[in-house]
């Protein structure tokens, strides 16, 4: 397995601050993969999974509930300075061969029960939900979404088109 580009970043958990991760991960991975917007969207979704509900640890039911009271931004600006919370960092490992890319994500959160979610399935309508979008997108984009046991590291698999 030849090994064409590595990358790793660390990266906080300043959500306005993901963009610009994902684009320069996509600019260095681009004379080896199609990018596209669903790439792109895809990626920026596992990231903001990795800090809203791993590293700030912002369950699906708080999330709802604060974005219908809309506090959201408000409890996100405070768990951001909150010990345990304000240390924690994303992983973010970009590996491409030449059969396929590799891009794992890991938080230091709790994790969470990915086997319950996905054994939910999805519908239409789940795409507009505030919550399970992400998934959802990373799956129909990627090969392969691969969650380790504890539910905190998510690697996504690209196969490459060979010529």
């Amino acid at each position: 397995m030849n090994l064409l580009l590595t990358r790793e970043y660390r990266i906080g958990n300043e959500l306005d601050r993901l963009a610009a991760t994902v684009g320069d991960l996509l600019a260095a991975a681009r004379p080896y993969l199609p990018v596209n917007g669903q790439l792109e969207v895809a990626l920026y979704e596992a990231l903001y999974n990795a800090v809203e509900h791993g590293n700030l640890g912002l369950s699906c039911a708080e999330k709802k509930q604060l974005i219908e009271n809309g506090r959201y931004d408000e409890f996100i600006a405070r768990r951001q300075r909150q010990i345990p919370y304000a240390d924690r960092t994303v992983a973010l490992l970009l590996q491409i061969t030449e059969q396929e890319a590799v891009i794992t994500i890991t938080d230091q959160g709790a994790g969470f029960d990915w086997r319950e979610r996905l054994a939910a399935g999805h519908d239409e309508a789940s795409l507009l939900e505030v919550n399970g979008r992400g998934i959802r997108i990373m799956q129909s984009v990627f090969d392969e979404v691969r969650y380790n046991r504890t539910g905190n590291t998510v690697t996504l698999i690209k196969k490459r088109e060979t010529a």
